[in-house]
């Protein structure tokens, strides 16, 4: 019986260079429509849900091969670690305080030539839990 681990090890490397290759493929810069979400806080040892607005996010400069991208919002701006899976791709922001927010878009576009996508908050005010998921969809930048 072969070594599974060795298999397994060789499966992996085979399918890096072709995630890159997809990943390239992508373009370099989104803007990014989420219309539907929801957030939940933590209390008395139940969650919580609360209602939330529709979010716009514009994601710039995405490079898959040096791992970054730029993030721009009503807000402000941020720079994202960039990571290439195999059928998506992540971008993740690191705020200030140490929390993250995650936003992944798929590989596959939709009929209407969106990028189906997912914007997650994982952050807390004063030690309290706040967590938000929005759900919508990525188009190219023009």
């Amino acid at each position: 019986m072969p070594n599974t681990t060795a298999i397994f090890v060789i499966i992996l490397s085979l399918m890096v260079p072709l995630r890159n290759a997809m990943a390239e493929k992508l373009p370099n810069a989104f803007d990014c429509h989420f219309k539907q979400g929801g957030a939940w806080t933590h209390e008395d040892g139940k969650y919580l849900e609360e209602k939330v607005k529709e979010l716009d996010l514009y994601i710039r400069n995405a490079n898959a091969g040096a791992g970054n991208a730029m993030l721009k919002t009503d807000n402000g701006s941020a720079k994202l670690k960039h990571v290439a899976a195999l059928d998506a791709n992540h971008y993740l922001e690191v705020t200030v305080g140490g929390y993250l927010n995650i936003t992944t878009i798929f590989d596959q576009s939709s009929k209407d030539g969106g990028y189906p996508a997912v914007h997650s908050r994982h952050f807390g005010v004063l030690g309290k839990p706040i967590i938000s998921q929005y759900r919508g969809i990525c188009r190219t930048a023009k």
